[in-house]
């Protein structure tokens, strides 16, 4: 996979921040402070239910929420990636157009444009030409 522009990622975290205040912090807080009442001695219970120590209920809600978390950054990731990609994608067809526009430029260059010394050449030649004709002329009249 290659990128040829500028990769314009900001993570969700920057614009998400911009925007918090003491009071979102305090509502956040408390939140979890609930979960965390509600969640510690579910997986405890759970622990016991499944014939095992709750502490082994513990490591195992842990684990599970360390992966739920891992599970959900990558999907995020994978969702930015996609997008860059179609981007870069986007991009390309653009320097693809742009690139024959300039090609269909070039071939028509030489037959609208005309640089001074080929309009010096050509003026050179159409005098000798004319040269030839009068001193012909004259030479024959002569």
């Amino acid at each position: 996979m290659t990128f040829t522009g500028p990769v314009d990622f900001k993570p969700k975290m920057i614009s998400a921040l911009r925007h918090y205040s003491l009071s979102k912090f305090k509502a956040d807080l408390t939140a979890g402070i609930v979960v965390g009442i509600v969640a510690l001695p579910l997986a405890i219970a759970f622990g016991i239910a499944s014939g095992v120590s709750p502490s082994i209920g513990l490591i195992t809600a842990i684990i599970g929420g360390a992966a739920w978390g891992v599970k959900n950054a990558l999907s995020e990731i994978k969702g930015s990636v996609t997008k860059l990609e179609a981007a870069d994608k986007e991009n390309c067809d653009k320097i693809e157009k742009v690139q024959s526009e300039l090609n269909d430029l070039k071939a028509d260059l030489p037959l609208v444009y005309v640089t001074r010394e080929d309009f010096i050449r050509v003026s050179n030649n159409i005098d000798h030409k004319l040269d030839k004709l009068l001193y012909w002329s004259t030479t024959k009249e002569g």
